[in-house]
């Protein structure tokens, strides 16, 4: 019995979202721009439509949500109307994604930090918006 060993140019996919790539503003440690695949790159396109404001493409003057700007004070009380706009920028724009789900939570002491769960695969992502900071967190490691 003959083993057989991968070679460099075979894609062995584990995951349907395994071709996706994301360029990232960073470069990693050796100059080269940060890229990052998979689910993680889903992820990341993902928040970047959330975050995104309409209009910003002119050729697709409705896409995007714009978290920041429409929902900044008033998404504690519209988590419900958040929700339904994510699935339907997802099945108009990324329709490759709609397995995807995104959940939106609040944290109840403080109303001012959103709580995005991404679930891709059998995973689930979790990133926080803090509209005091202005900051977007990952609560996980994500390379």
């Amino acid at each position: 019995m003959a083993l057989i060993t991968p070679r460099k140019d075979d894609k062995i996919l584990v995951s349907k979202f395994d071709q996706y790539k994301e360029h990232l503003l960073g470069i990693n440690e050796f100059n080269k721009p940060k890229v990052v695949n998979g689910p993680i790159a889903v992820c990341y396109k993902i928040i970047e439509l959330i975050l995104m404001r309409p209009g910003t493409y002119p050729t697709r003057p409705y896409m995007g949500i714009g978290l920041v700007e429409n929902f900044r004070y008033t998404f504690t009380d519209k988590i419900d109307e958040l929700q339904a706009l994510t699935e339907e920028q997802i099945r108009i724009y990324l329709p490759e994604f709609d397995s995807v789900k995104v959940t939106y939570d609040t944290v109840l002491e403080r109303d001012k930090i959103l709580i995005i769960h991404i679930f891709v695969d059998d995973a689930v992502y979790t990133v926080t918006l803090d509209t005091d900071r202005k900051t977007l967190t990952w609560l996980i490691d994500q390379g």
